[in-house]
């Protein structure tokens, strides 16, 4: 315990997989056999996906019982192209710090997003029942969190989310 360990290893690809492109990635201990101060940072890949969110807006005032839009943009700020889909979920929250226990306004998703790029996102929301029944009510925090689930794997998690102070009005 406490060394470094060298190896040098050498891999036929054309043996196992289909031509494309790939990452060599590594994981220690994949079983967890020893006990850690930190147990997530046992895999490392050759290039990581990030993806971040800008430039988030809505109306600062939002109506109880009104239908508004959000836009945001997504951003791929790695040299790694996302296929697939990936997930979103705009939500309303009484404080900055947006997470997965927010009340949930929409939840959607965009299909890949370039190395090095960004995609512009609009969406109209119509607040939910909770919501327009009173539940909520005054001065909280719009937000939006891409990746929630973390399907993908990426160089920083804790960067998927923005908000925006914005005040919920009886209509």
């Amino acid at each position: 315990m406490g060394g470094s360990t060298y190896t040098n290893l050498s891999i036929d690809k054309r043996a196992f997989v289909a031509p494309g492109d790939y990452y060599f990635g590594v994981i220690v201990d994949p079983s967890n056999t020893f006990t850690e101060i930190n147990e997530v940072n046992n895999v490392t890949i050759s290039d990581n996906i990030d993806l971040t969110v800008a430039a988030l807006t809505a109306p600062e005032q939002i109506g109880q019982s009104g239908t508004f839009k959000v836009n945001f943009t997504a951003i791929n700020q790695s040299p790694i192209n996302v296929t697939g889909y990936v997930n979103y979920r705009i939500v309303l929250s009484d404080d900055s710090i947006i997470t997965m226990s927010d009340t949930v306004l929409l939840g959607r998703s965009f299909y890949t997003l370039a190395a090095n790029s960004s995609q512009d996102i609009v969406n109209t929301i119509t607040l939910p029942a909770a919501v327009a029944l009173g539940e909520v009510l005054g001065d909280c925090h719009l937000g939006v969190i891409v990746d929630q689930l973390n399907n993908v794997y990426e160089a920083d998690e804790s960067n998927n989310t923005r908000s925006l102070a914005v005040a919920v009005i009886a209509p």
